[in-house]
């Protein structure tokens, strides 16, 4: 089964360049979700399950910490990342600190390092989703028996 991941900005042109780098080296085993409109984003996080998420951090009516926190009320287990041109401290600070954000992404990105980025998002997505289904059959295996009364 193929991993999915949404990636939004509210720039056409940076979903455009995202797609031409990712997609050639992801298509076989990821189906991607690109989007520069929030409402759409919003829609897709609420009907879709994904494996990675990537928000631009600074979006015209919702910041990219924002939408992470909404994707991840909607979906615990989502593997965040964040894409900005910003560097700021408190920004970086409250992504990893506060929302668990796998990785800060710089634009401009090299796309190497962008690739190799999203595929250890997809390993860790992988992992994770793994050991929870480990931790579910150990639970089921060692769950007690109702008592049977003796006689």
């Amino acid at each position: 089964m193929k991993q999915r991941t949404l990636l939004i900005d509210d720039e056409p042109n940076i979903i455009s360049a995202l797609k031409r780098v990712l997609v050639p080296v992801f298509s076989e085993q990821v189906d991607f979700y690109f989007t520069s409109d929030l409402a759409v984003a919003l829609t897709w996080i609420r009907e879709i399950e994904f494996d990675v998420v990537v928000s631009d951090y600074l979006m015209p009516d919702m910041s990219g910490l924002e939408f992470i926190q909404i994707a991840r009320t909607l979906q615990p287990e989502v593997v965040a990342m964040m894409l900005s041109a910003s560097t700021e401290f408190e920004v970086m600070r409250t992504a990893v600190n506060e929302l668990n954000v796998f990785k800060y992404l710089s634009k401009p990105w090299v796309a190497d390092e962008l690739c190799r980025d999203v595929a250890a998002a997809l390993e860790k997505s992988a992992n994770d989703r793994y050991q929870r289904e480990l931790a579910s059959i150990g639970l089921m295996q060692f769950r007690p028996t109702s008592a049977k009364p003796q006689s």
